[in-house]
């Protein structure tokens, strides 16, 4: 895989990972903005019009990129078809899910994706779980317990959603590994996975009646956010969201269109970093990277936990960790680190979406 900038090894790896990271959090919380709004609620034509965003940000980086070169390949293009329709059951029950659950626990829902993950490749993969893993798996299960049985905000539509969304992230996932058996290099991985899942999730928004609806609530202008921003002057940013989520202002625009921006961003530094570090790495990201978007989407979004939620989530962090941990290899040597196979955490997001927490070092490895 080639590097996105010129620049020492260290100093590559380092600015790949903080792109990712930064990338990820910043994803999460733009899209609780953008599918918690109570009177916006055009889920596929919002994610067909971010799916168009990253399109384009991605085709932008390649014309201005003085060494980015691109091969339409019809043979990925053929073999991402069915993952990507698995992607897109993922990308609408999320969005349906973050409406009815907060973030930090809906983060903590997610984490049942990696068991599924194991669980499916011991079957079919004759994959081997390790004592640690194990018990890591019964810690998750435990956290997911506590957190849903203290969760003072309990919607059974909203976990229904959450559960369709687990399983289809599963089935994404399994079905990636199947059908990816090559090398390809991060930006065309990026490209080839949003170009196909925007041919998938565009003409559903417009089936749908979304696409036309949305286009025209996102030029409404409310006079009641006209007067609220002559008052408000500089806001908080916590101030900032609440708004968002309320009124038709040209705030709730920019975390709309910035929501694309972020996935075509943590499309290229999934693939950037896993080639300039390793898939443990990125495991390991992926599992710290839920404490702050654990800490901030309760910030941000005002979420009612009680202390038990708390240990709850914390111990689904934790268990998270320690999964990761368990899931790298005893003797690594520095060659087969930088030849090991992209985790199921980085698979997931190469499509660029909120995925990057959730599956915390599930190692396909390539046929």
């Amino acid at each position: 895989m080639s590097s996105v900038l010129p620049l020492k090894d260290n100093r590559r790896a380092l600015f790949a990972a903080l792109l990712y990271s930064v990338s990820s959090t910043l994803l999460n919380l733009a899209n609780k903005v953008v599918f918690s709004k109570a009177s916006f609620n055009f889920p596929w034509g919002t994610i067909a019009i971010q799916n168009i965003v990253s399109l384009l940000a991605l085709a932008s980086y390649l014309i201005i990129a003085p060494q980015a070169t691109f091969r339409l390949d019809f043979d990925l293009l053929r073999r991402l078809v069915f993952p990507m329709w698995c992607f897109c059951l993922f990308l609408y029950s999320n969005a349906n899910a973050l409406r009815f659950v907060s973030l930090p626990v809906l983060t903590v829902l997610k984490s049942f994706a990696p068991l599924g993950v194991s669980i499916m490749e011991v079957l079919f993969f004759k994959d081997i779980l390790t004592k640690d893993a194990v018990f890591c798996m019964i810690m998750v299960v435990a956290s997911n317990y506590v957190t849903a049985y203290n969760d003072v905000e309990f919607s059974p539509e909203g976990y229904a959603w959450a559960g369709i969304n687990v399983a289809s992230n599963i089935a994404y996932l399994l079905t990636l590994r199947r059908c990816l058996s090559e090398n390809y290099d991060s930006v065309q991985l990026a490209l080839h996975s949003t170009l196909v899942s925007s041919m998938l999730i565009v003409p559903i928004s417009v089936v749908h009646g979304d696409f036309p609806s949305l286009v025209y609530s996102l030029l409404e202008t409310s006079q009641k956010y006209d007067v609220q921003r002559r008052r408000e002057g500089t806001m908080p940013l916590r101030d900032l969201c609440s708004l968002a989520l309320t009124l038709h202002c040209h705030r709730f625009r920019i975390f709309f269109f910035g929501s694309g921006l972020l996935a075509a961003g943590i499309s290229i530094s999934t693939f950037w970093c896993l080639a300039e570090t390793n898939g443990s790495t990125l495991s390991f990201l992926g599992a710290m990277n839920k404490i702050p978007i654990v800490l901030l989407g309760s910030y941000l979004f005002e979420s009612h936990i009680t202390l038990l939620g708390w240990v709850g989530i914390f111990m689904s962090i934790f268990a998270g960790y320690f999964f990761a941990r368990s899931k790298v290899p005893k003797h690594m040597t520095p060659k087969s680190t930088q030849e090991q196979s992209p985790t199921m955490d980085t698979i997931e997001t190469q499509t660029g979406r909120d995925l990057d927490s959730e599956n915390e070092g599930d190692s396909p490895r390539r046929r």
